[in-house]
């Protein structure tokens, strides 16, 4: 299959450069019997809507199915370069991450912005995430603390609130770690907002849960001593 496609596309290649019109090439398409009737339509699509036999030929490819052909051909109407769009057109990126890095670039993210999380291993969800802190004005250094794949879309969500919170890189990084968990991580983002880093770490630790986090942050908020939220732990645990 793989050889074939190399033929085909080898083929295409060599009509191209030789000066093929728009309906032979899609005639040759047709006949190499590697494309659905809804691929087929995204490459018929692209010429009636303008685009350039070299931009379709950036997505006429049989490894593209037509919802990741579409996102391709979208990158052209849209306006972005050559390069832009040659980024996302890899058969690696699902159509719904062609979406994000396609709309982000449309909407104005640099290239070195964009290749902060233009990766394969970040989902959609992810990738959403990560695009979302440079709309907030974060710097690439701030970004690349939770650009990260072993953080989920929601531990992400959670230390880029840090940021916008103003908590301090060195705050932050208390509990940018992947064992904790995005209810865990809230616990400990909150405690900054009232209570000194000494306090913060007390409880800033994988072993407790967030209630637990919850109990201890108000504990210390309210003045109580380690020992005094110690057995009022031990108590409900008991109970």
């Amino acid at each position: 299959m793989k050889n074939d496609t190399m033929k085909l596309l080898e083929s295409i290649q060599n009509n191209l450069n030789e000066g093929t019109t728009e309906d032979n090439f899609i005639k040759q398409c047709e006949e190499s019997g590697q494309f659905d009737k809804w691929q087929m339509n995204e490459i018929k699509n692209g010429f009636r809507h303008g685009l350039s036999m070299e931009e379709v030929q950036v997505y006429a490819k049989p490894e593209f199915d037509n919802g990741q052909m579409y996102e391709i051909g979208n990158g052209f109407y849209n306006g972005l370069s050559m390069e832009q769009v040659l980024l996302f057109a890899k058969p690696e990126f699902n159509k719904n991450q062609m979406h994000i890095i396609r709309v982000d670039f449309r909407n104005g993210l640099s290239m070195e912005q964009v290749l902060v999380y233009a990766k394969p291993e970040f989902n959609e969800n992810q990738m959403d995430k990560i695009s979302d802190g440079f709309y907030d004005g974060l710097s690439i250094e701030e970004v690349q603390v939770y650009a990260k794949p072993e953080f989920s879309s929601e531990q992400m969500e959670e230390i880029r609130n840090g940021f916008d919170r103003n908590l301090s890189m060195e705050e932050i990084q208390v509990y940018a770690k992947p064992e904790f968990d995005k209810y865990q991580m809230r616990q400990i983002r909150y405690g900054f907002y009232d209570l000194s880093m000494e306090q913060v770490l007390t409880y800033a630790k994988p072993e407790f849960d967030s209630n637990q986090m919850e109990e201890i942050r108000d504990g210390l908020i309210n003045g109580l001593s380690m020992e005094e939220i110690k057995k009022k732990l031990e108590n409900q645990s008991n109970s």
